[in-house]
This record gives C-alpha cells, structure tokens and sequence, in this order.
C-alpha cells in the first residue's frame, strides 16, 4: 500500500496538509499528529521526499519552536 500512495503522488497533499498556513500558523495538532505517525509507518524513500516537498516540511517541524515535543521527536525519527 504504502508504494501505491508513492505511486499516486499522495505525498504531495500530505505536504499540503502539514505546511504552515497563510496567517502562518500551524495546523491543528490532530491533524500533525495523525499524519506523522502514518508517516513513520511508511518506508518512504528519499528522491519521494524531495519530489513531493515532503522532505522540507519535515525538516521545518524539527527546526520550529512552535512545534510540540511528540511532533518534533516523530519528525527527528522520520529525518533520519
């Protein structure tokens, strides 16, 4: 399942979901949470990451102090 959501391109409406919103706030911690924790599940490679924008947004959540420990510790998994 998780090469068929490669495949399809579903990485890039995850980006989408998790980047900062116009008044650039974040968006809901449920929101953050859910996606993060699929996304540990997954095995993405690194050229899907960097196609997707992905990569970017996940790197910024371990780099915002605004972000919640949980949420940056998922990203720091992800990152390496």
């Amino acid at each position: 399942m998780s090469q068929s959501i490669l495949d399809n391109n579903l990485l890039d409406g995850v980006r989408r979901w998790l980047e900062p919103l116009p008044d650039r706030s974040l968006p809901a911690l449920n929101i953050q949470t859910f996606f993060f924790e699929q996304l540990s599940k997954m095995y993405i490679d690194t050229n899907s990451l960097k196609d997707s924008g992905l990569g970017r947004i996940v790197l910024f959540y371990t780099k915002c102090r605004r972000v919640t420990v949980p949420i940056s510790r998922l990203a720091h998994d992800l990152i390496s």
